[in-house]
């Protein structure tokens, strides 16, 4: 079910997201939700450039090993 979120923005704020959201023929409120969503999906991984420097760090890549050998012997726990 939907929430009722109450939000305080500056002034030059809000007529930036209500100009953005009426270019996209979007209310403020799905504007505000869509592009939400989308930062916090972009947030949730790694780009292309920073996992190649992971990559060839030696220490990350001895965590990373431990960790799938942990996970191999059942060796963890699941936080919710």
């Amino acid at each position: 079910m939907p929430k009722t979120v109450t939000l305080r923005l500056q002034d030059k704020t809000y007529k930036q997201i209500k100009t953005a959201a009426i270019s996209e023929n979007r209310s403020i409120s799905n504007y505000i939700e869509t592009h939400l969503m989308e930062h916090l999906f972009e947030a949730e991984f790694v780009d292309d450039v920073e996992m190649s420097s992971y990559e060839r760090d030696p220490k990350f890549n001895k965590s990373m090993e431990s960790a799938l050998s942990d996970v191999k012997k059942k060796k963890y726990k699941i936080v919710v």
